[in-house]
């Protein structure tokens, strides 16, 4: 599968003022400019100094319909703040082709999807009981995984239980000279049998129809139930794409500047939200 991916120059860093449609671009170049700076060939001081053309991995229209997706929820009462955090990535290969870690930047730098640690409750029921390699040993195990983890895990599954890191970054070039080319490393994590049975559709999922392309596996599953619904993900994954939407809530906390889970509104439904943004991204696949 080809596609032509988008240039960035470093250290072209733009912070978007708050409410700027393109606020969450910073979350993407943050986490490509930690990347480029830590591949072989380039030190971080030379990348600072300017010149670089890094080429990354990331589906800028799919990018955008992600965040078209997000803009219609609201936020919800009572101090009470909604995120929402969009992984999708490339089974075999790894490139990851959408990231979606906060819809602002300049209000919150912190990215949801990399780093934040979101209950997954009943969503690690289709990894339970496999012995994935390393490094995902842990995922089937980890109460509170990122989105980028559990992506990573199911993507493993959909590619017949081969693993590649993750990578946003496909080669860096400055001074006419191509100074990286990303080469991922594959393994094998898990037995091909097992990941191929539990790529067949999961208790309690479905196979998803996208508005076009082939149908996926696609799972929906959280923690808490009914009105004590803390986090509800939905995973679609098959060959070409494993993407994983997640929905979650929190307030205040008693200490300075901490934070607890909160409930998510029951309106618009989570579940609703998170299976529709899952659903028609992939349709807008290329």
């Amino acid at each position: 599968m080809s596609r032509a991916f988008p240039e960035a120059r470093f250290p072209a860093f733009r912070f978007c003022p708050p409410g700027a449609t393109d606020g969450q671009r910073q979350y993407r170049v943050d986490v490509a400019a930690k990347e480029a700076a830590d591949r072989p060939g380039i030190t971080e001081d030379q990348l600072a100094s300017g010149g670089y053309t890094v080429r990354t991995t990331f589906d800028l229209p799919l990018q955008d319909s992600t965040a078209e997706q997000v803009k219609g929820l609201k936020s919800a009462k009572g101090g009470v703040r909604l995120h929402t955090a969009v992984v999708g990535i490339e089974p075999g290969d790894r490139a990851v082709r959408v990231l979606y870690g906060g819809s602002d930047y300049a209000r919150q730098p912190f990215n949801d999807a990399v780093s934040g640690a979101v209950e997954a409750g009943s969503v690690l029921g289709p990894l339970a009981g496999m012995r994935f390699g390393a490094p995902l040993t842990a995922v089937p195990k980890t109460a509170a995984p990122t989105p980028l983890r559990l992506t990573s895990a199911y993507a493993a599954v959909a590619a017949d239980g081969v693993y590649a890191a993750p990578y946003t970054v496909t080669g860096i070039t400055g001074d006419g000279r191509t100074v990286y080319s990303a080469h991922p490393e594959r393994r094998r994590v898990l037995p091909e049998k097992t990941a191929r049975a539990a790529a067949a559709p999961v208790r309690g999922g479905r196979q998803a129809t996208p508005v076009a392309g082939p149908p996926a596996n696609l799972f929906t599953a959280g923690a808490g139930g009914g009105t004590t619904r803390r986090t509800v993900w939905t995973v679609a994954y098959d060959a070409r794409l494993t993407l994983t939407v997640v929905l979650f809530a929190d307030k205040p906390g008693e200490k300075k500047d901490s934070t607890v889970p909160a409930q998510l509104p029951t309106y618009p439904s989570p579940t609703g939200f998170t299976e529709q943004a899952a659903t028609q991204l992939r349709g807008r696949l290329r």
